[in-house]
């Protein structure tokens, strides 16, 4: 974006979005973390203006906050509790900076699509680099000479975590950041932006693949079945789908190979996977039945899940499932209820460019809430529902 479009909130927002690419940097001072506090004399200074607009999701915050306390009376971990009581309060921050800056921003839109895109962009860098070398960064739980079997069939298992931990957790980073950048690609403009933009969705097409992610893959489908249907009466269709289809052909046949290959190994796992993820919803659900519907509390849900079956994993592998048990039925249903709520009003939105992007995000929610574990206490979730929240809400924020 040309500098004289841009003022110091839309900055503030880039800069936001694009520091969750150090993912689990820093462990618990991970740096968008230590943004979202730097940040907190510049929020302080404009939250009475838009108090009127923010009241709702304070009411929330501090709701949340209060039953966390609360819930230190019965979680099974104190300290964990305490832990994550701080991580939420720092990741709203993050999450009312983003509506805030977004509102003085002279492009809110543009900053939250570029943000991501950037963020994007940086990761597939490394992401190529695991892919290639079978070299990965020090926070990876993913070691190097990874191998996949299905009976007689052995190959090398190429992933890429980046800095996400393991390879789940990067690809639902790509699931919450990639509808956005489809912002700058609804235009189907002949534009060097959404060239860039197309490629970067490619791309990461590759690596999610790559990471033999099925939950990842159908996200994908999702998108682009979204994209082009929107789009099918618009103006540069054609050019915008022989563009696409090109590249696909292009970069899959590079790749696969080792592409088809890690997929179908994966297939040949998945029911073994499914069954086992099947067995630790089922003891999610008994946690949250003998905590009378108030959830596991803050920091309680992976020692209750151990007490009931210490064979299962403790993680739900679930955004919603880990929602309720742990935060109980009513936070659970208010988080639930808004997001079919911001759902409808996206089917309202008539600009395509500000709808589709808007459309993919929650389409795709499902899926991408099932890929990985331990949504609740990672930054880019909440920055994640701040930018839908400032797409479905922009023309009300602009009168």
């Amino acid at each position: 974006m040309s500098n004289r479009h841009l003022n110091k909130f839309d900055y503030f927002v880039i800069i936001i979005l694009l520091s969750s690419v150090f993912g689990n940097i820093g462990g618990s001072l991970q740096i968008n973390r230590i943004l979202g506090v730097i940040f907190i004399p510049e929020l302080f200074l404009h939250v009475k203006r838009y108090f009127h607009c923010l009241k709702v999701y304070m009411v929330f915050f501090v709701f949340v906050i209060v039953y966390g306390i609360v819930s230190l009376m019965w979680t099974p971990s104190v300290s964990d509790g305490i832990k994550d009581i701080i991580y939420f309060i720092v990741h709203f921050l993050l999450f009312f900076e983003i509506i805030v800056f977004s509102k003085l921003a002279r492009n809110p839109l543009g900053a939250i699509s570029s943000g991501c895109l950037a963020a994007i962009i940086l990761t597939l860098i490394v992401a190529f680099w695991e892919i290639v070398t079978d070299n990965h960064l020090p926070m990876s739980f993913q070691e190097s000479n990874t191998m996949m079997r299905s009976g007689r069939e052995i190959i090398m298992r190429q992933f890429a975590s980046v800095t996400f931990g393991n390879y789940n957790g990067y690809v639902t980073f790509l699931c919450f950041l990639l509808p956005f950048v489809f912002y700058n690609v609804v235009p189907l403009k002949r534009t060097m932006k959404s060239i860039i933009s197309m490629v970067t969705v490619l791309l990461s097409a590759i690596v999610i693949i790559f990471n033999a992610s099925r939950g990842g893959i159908l996200c994908l489908v999702i998108m682009l079945v979204v994209y082009f249907y929107m789009q099918r009466k618009k103006r540069g269709f054609t050019f915008a789908l022989i563009v696409f289809l090109m590249m696909s052909i292009f970069i899959i046949s590079y790749f696969v190979e080792n592409l088809f290959s890690a997929i179908a190994l994966r297939l040949v796992e998945g029911g073994i996977e499914d069954s086992s993820r099947i067995e630790i919803w089922k003891v999610a659900f008994r946690a949250l039945l003998e905590t009378f519907g108030f959830g596991t509390g803050m920091g309680g849900l992976s020692p209750w899940m151990e007490s009931i079956d210490c064979n299962v994993i403790s993680v739900p592998h679930n955004f919603f499932i880990e929602l309720f048990a742990q935060l109980g039925v009513i936070i659970g249903l208010i988080v639930a209820l808004y997001i079919l709520k911001l759902y409808f009003k996206s089917l309202r939105i008539k600009e395509l460019n500000i709808k589709i992007p808007v459309l993919i995000a929650l389409t795709t929610l499902p899926v991408a809430s099932i890929v990985n574990s331990g949504y609740l206490f990672v930054g880019y979730l909440f920055t994640y529902f701040a930018s839908i929240i400032v797409f479905v809400k922009y023309n009300n924020s602009r009168q």
